[in-house]
């Protein structure tokens, strides 16, 4: 049986957010579960995150530099390389997690042993403030996973420049065990310049060819339906383009 204290770790990539990173560490500090490490890790910033992130003085905080830029996913990897909690979660450094977020989990997994992650709901806010419930789909910050769980699938693909955290959703929620609290943990940020929210040409033509990835890596798991809507939202990205003749196909 995993004890109510077990040692929880946050996973925080980051990239030039010093404006932003500040508040999510905030949130995981808030957290009523006391119990935590926070893995920063700093994908070669440009600004003066490294700053930010030593100001807060705690130790439980690790700060990780990579020395260039990775990618969002081989930070993810990096960070769980050095984690040391029996419970993984991971945060993006534009969100922030809600005080009994990791509380609440890891209480829902020791009355639950025959899990192996558990997810919350979400809620989105937008630049105005305004909140709107995320229903959907989850993000990997609604998770808390087992670490033994997690290594059951295996790593972060570094393949990928958007979608690593669908490709690793996919691998849990279709070889793992899991269940949902009913309840808002989390709030997930509409970002001006984040990576999901590009849309200029490189952008693009990464976005279609990470949701080509996820199809070619999962058409034998996935449903017509889903499959059907990732075919749709890469003849959209090639509208974005203007290359209606490949949109059309």
């Amino acid at each position: 049986m995993v004890e109510k204290n077990s040692l929880v770790s946050i996973i925080i990539p980051t990239y030039n957010r010093a404006n932003l990173v500040q508040r999510a560490i905030k949130s995981v500090l808030t957290q009523t579960y006391k119990n935590i490490e926070i893995i920063v890790v700093d994908d070669g910033s440009e600004d003066n995150t490294e700053e930010i992130v030593r100001e807060f003085n705690d130790e439980r905080i690790k700060y990780i530099r990579n020395k260039e830029n990775k990618g969002v996913a081989a930070s993810r990897n990096i960070g769980l390389k050095f984690s040391k909690g029996k419970y993984i979660t991971f945060l993006d450094s534009d969100d922030e997690f809600l005080p009994e977020k990791i509380e609440k989990q890891v209480e829902f997994l020791k009355q639950r042993e025959e899990l192996d992650f558990v997810v919350c709901e979400g809620c989105r806010k937008n630049e105005n403030n305004e909140i709107k419930l995320r229903r959907k789909t989850y993000s990997l910050l609604q998770v808390l996973i087992k670490k033994d769980a997690f290594e059951k699938i295996g790593n972060f693909d570094e393949n990928f420049y958007f979608a690593d955290d669908t490709d690793i959703l996919i691998r849990m929620m279709y070889f793992l065990k899991y269940d949902k609290i009913n309840e808002i943990l989390v709030i997930i940020h509409n970002t001006p310049g984040s990576l999901s929210s590009k849309e200029d040409f490189s952008s693009l033509i990464k976005k279609i060819n990470d949701k080509k990835l996820i199809v070619k890596k999962y058409k034998n798991l996935l449903t017509s339906s889903k499959i059907s809507h990732y075919y749709y939202s890469i003849g959209k990205d090639y509208l974005k383009l203007k290359n209606y003749l490949i949109a059309c196909k």
